[in-house]
C-alpha cells in the first residue's frame, strides 16, 4: 500500500510543462494505420531515456508493439496501462497543404492543448508515461510490475468473416495480439 505522503512525492515530481511537451510531441507525429513506426520509435527512446525497461512486441515488424516495464517487488498485482499509436487518417488534401496541416497537428495554446492526437490517444499515452517515470524517480517500490503500453491498430475494423489481417487494416495488431497470443506474460515477472 503506497501512503499519502508517498503518493504526494510522486505527484510532486511532475512536471507539468514537460507534459505538455511531451503530449504535444507524441500527438504532432501524424500516425495513421500502417504508419505508427515514427511513434513507437519515440516512445522507445523517451522510455530508455528514463531508464525505464523497454521490448518491443510485433506481428508485423513495421508495427511494432511497445512495452515499457517497471519491475516490482513481488507479492502484489501488475497493472498494465494501454493507449494507441495511431489516429484516424486524414483526407489528402489535408495532409498535403500546409495550410491545412493544423488539423492532424497537435499544439498548444496558453493552457490548452490541441490536436486529434491529443485527445485519441496520445495524450492520455504522455500522462501514463509521466507518472511511471514520477514513480521511478520517487524510488518507491511497487509490489506488481507496472506495464506500460503503446500500441498500433486500434483505430480500424473489426475482423469480420473474409476481411481479415493482414489483407485488410484492422485490430489484430495491437492490444489483442499482446493479450491474445499471452507475450504479456512472459515480460511480467510476478504474473
Amino acid at each position: 500500500m503506497v501512503s499519502e505522503s508517498e503518493m504526494k512525492r510522486v505527484i510532486s515530481l511532475i512536471d507539468k510543462e514537460e507534459l505538455a511537451n511531451l503530449a504535444v510531441s507524441l500527438a504532432a507525429i501524424y500516425s495513421p494505420p500502417e504508419e505508427e513506426g515514427k511513434v513507437a520509435q519515440f516512445v522507445v527512446d523517451w522510455l530508455k531515456n528514463e531508464g525505464i525497461e523497454t521490448k518491443l512486441i510485433a506481428a508485423i515488424p513495421e508495427r511494432p508493439n511497445v512495452v515499457g516495464t517497471l519491475r516490482g517487488t513481488g507479492g502484489g498485482y501488475s497493472l498494465l496501462i494501454c493507449s494507441h499509436m495511431d489516429v484516424a487518417p486524414a483526407l489528402p488534401e489535408l495532409v498535403n497543404n500546409p495550410k491545412e496541416r493544423r488539423m492532424i497537428d497537435a499544439w498548444r495554446e496558453g493552457n490548452k492543448l490541441y490536436g486529434q492526437g491529443i485527445i485519441n490517444c496520445k495524450g492520455p499515452m504522455a500522462c501514463f508515461l509521466m507518472a511511471a517515470k514520477a514513480i521511478k524517480n520517487s524510488g518507491i517500490k511497487l509490489k506488481g510490475d507496472l506495464l506500460l503500453t503503446a500500441v498500433p491498430g486500434e483505430i480500424g475494423w473489426n475482423p469480420v468473416d473474409e476481411f481479415q489481417a493482414p489483407r485488410f487494416l484492422d485490430k489484430e495488431y495491437g492490444a489483442r495480439y499482446l493479450i491474445e497470443t499471452r507475450r504479456l506474460y512472459r515480460l511480467c515477472a510476478h504474473c
